[in-house]
């Protein structure tokens, strides 16, 4: 009986073991999740990473290329922005004051600073009245189309930078893309407030935007650029060899990355030489990389080097790893292949 009650015993505390076993075994739902929040723990390090390497090779080249810090962007805005609407508004409530001399020492067609190009009539219809007539209305359209004009010049690069690898198939692609369809359109409908503002204040919003708009302008001369100290882009950008500081700096540089990037600013300067230069390094560095490849095909096309821009954008295809990209990379190989009559190739 004695070796029975120790039997059942060590039964019992046999059950009593395999059941908290059982009991502390995660189920398969358990499991699941448990593997669904890795991976998403890893993915997150991965992007956290990645950024991290984006930001330390947007660094290195800000300070190799001499770039201000993105907070002095910012920090520009602040401060232009409130002064700009400070001062038009008070001298908006300047005219609506009647301020000395605002209803007599205009100019030309508006003498009268204080009037407005177009203001609600005071009849029952509410019509719209043009007390300055027709010449009332150049100012508010002259403002509008400087202001169209300047954002044209600004964003005039932005498409073809949405459709760089490096970018195309991102949320900076899409912010490129409809950023200045936006500004044109909150411009066009600004029109409505500039119609109805006193001359006056039209006069200094005039001012300021073709302030910008030759800033513009200028910055495109070389002269202007020499005068102002900045960099002169080379004109056609095929004669001459390499800058010899560009050179050294380039030299200086041991990341593929950067380099695509100092190609893409001397690309942009119309230096094509400084930026095959660079690009040559980076291939050289990473002969794999089909930024470097799609890069230097671009440059080949605008000096209308056909040949080898086709064999770097073949190259940029083979290499990239999305079909975006590679997509992309064929269609200007297709049309540099074109330009050499090669048509079926094209095809």
């Amino acid at each position: 009986q004695q070796q029975q009650q120790q039997q059942q015993q060590q039964q019992q505390q046999q059950n009593c073991a395999a059941d908290t076993a059982v009991g502390d075994q995660p189920t398969g739902q358990s499991l699941q999740q448990q593997l669904q929040a890795a991976s998403s723990a890893a993915t997150a390090l991965q992007q956290l990473q990645y950024w991290h390497a984006r930001l330390a090779v947007y660094h290195d080249l800000r300070v190799k290329c001499g770039v201000p810090h993105p907070a002095w962007f910012v920090f520009n805005q602040l401060l232009q922005v409130p002064v700009f609407v400070y001062t038009a508004a008070s001298i908006r409530y300047m005219a609506i004051a009647d301020w000395p001399g605002f209803s007599s020492e205009g100019a030309l067609w508006f003498p009268d600073l204080t009037q407005q190009a177009m203001q609600l009539g005071q009849a029952a219809d509410s019509a719209l009245l043009l007390p300055m007539g027709l010449p009332g209305l150049l100012l508010p359209l002259a403002v509008t189309g400087i202001m169209l004009t300047s954002i044209r010049l600004g964003f005039k690069a932005s498409g073809a930078a949405a459709r760089h690898p490096s970018v195309a198939g991102t949320w900076l692609s899409s912010f490129l893309v409809y950023l200045p369809p936006v500004l044109y359109t909150l411009t066009l409908a600004s029109t409505y407030i500039k119609l109805q503002l006193p001359q006056a204040a039209l006069l200094h919003w005039l001012a300021m935007s073709s302030y910008t708009l030759a800033l513009q302008l200028g910055l495109r001369h070389p002269r202007v650029r020499n005068l102002l100290g900045y960099s002169t882009p080379a004109v056609g950008g095929a004669a001459g060899g390499v800058d010899p500081a560009v050179a050294a700096q380039a030299a200086a540089v041991d990341n593929a990355d950067i380099l695509v990037v100092m190609g893409a600013k001397h690309a942009a300067l119309q230096r094509y030489n400084e930026a095959l230069y660079c690009l040559h390094r980076a291939l050289m560095l990473d002969p794999q990389h089909a930024r470097a490849h799609y890069s230097s095909g671009q440059i080949h096309a605008l000096q209308h080097q056909w040949q080898q821009s086709e064999e770097h954008y073949r190259q940029c295809a083979q290499l990239a790893v999305d079909e975006a990209s590679k997509g992309q990379a064929l269609y200007c190989a297709g049309v540099a292949a074109h330009h050499l009559g090669k048509f079926q190739e094209a095809l």
